[in-house]
């Protein structure tokens, strides 16, 4: 028996330091064993440090490995279908909902971890949807102004031809000796698309 024994039994888990792993060894069956007490001290709390070293490095790559595949899980399987329905992030109780099934949720032990976890991926998911609707409504904004200031360059492009018609030259007269010139089929004739005209020729 050796301290690769006392790893396999799970006996170093729960000590926080090589103190408290030797105190543990000490009271189990290792401890008792001859072998293990015949091995000097100095030996003996070596063998321990190191074997903690080791459990302590093993728990936390199972952490993290743990960490990775249930982000992986929450990406894959419920905030990126929300991303592609154009939807906002849902709830971690939408979430556990969803996952609650699958071993990678599972693997995370703890429930504040995985609502930490999911809180930081749901978060940065949450500002990446707001700044898509920015951009969107930011987009149908500009497009809205093209094709009004289209309409408006059409309208006075008609508006300017009615004149040429009417009026012969428009720039000599008033528009009130314009709109008599006009007459009510010339202003029938006018645009509505052009607003500061169409009113006055309401």
């Amino acid at each position: 028996p050796g301290v690769p024994g006392a790893r396999q039994r799970g006996l170093l888990r729960g000590a926080r330091n090589a103190a408290e792993a030797v105190v543990a060894v000490a009271h189990s069956a290792l401890g008792k064993d001859e072998r293990w007490r015949a091995a000097p001290l100095r030996d003996r709390k070596r063998l321990v440090a190191e074997a903690l070293q080791e459990e302590t490095k093993k728990c936390e790559q199972k952490a993290t490995d743990a960490s990775q595949a249930f982000k992986v899980a929450v990406q894959d399987l419920v905030l990126g279908p929300a991303a592609a329905a154009g939807d906002e992030p849902p709830s971690f109780g939408e979430a556990r909902r969803i996952l609650r099934a699958d071993p990678r949720w599972k693997a995370v032990d703890d429930v504040d971890e995985r609502q930490r976890l999911f809180g930081l991926l749901a978060s940065e998911a949450a500002q990446r949807w707001h700044e898509k609707r920015k951009r969107r409504a930011e987009d149908e904004d500009e497009l809205a102004g093209k094709r009004l200031r289209s309409r408006r360059e059409e309208a006075e492009e008609e508006f300017r031809a009615v004149l040429a018609e009417y009026v012969k030259a428009p720039h000599e007269h008033t528009w009130v000796e314009a709109r008599m010139l006009l007459g009510a089929e010339g202003r029938r004739r006018a645009p509505a698309d052009l607003d500061e005209a169409g009113r006055e020729l309401g």
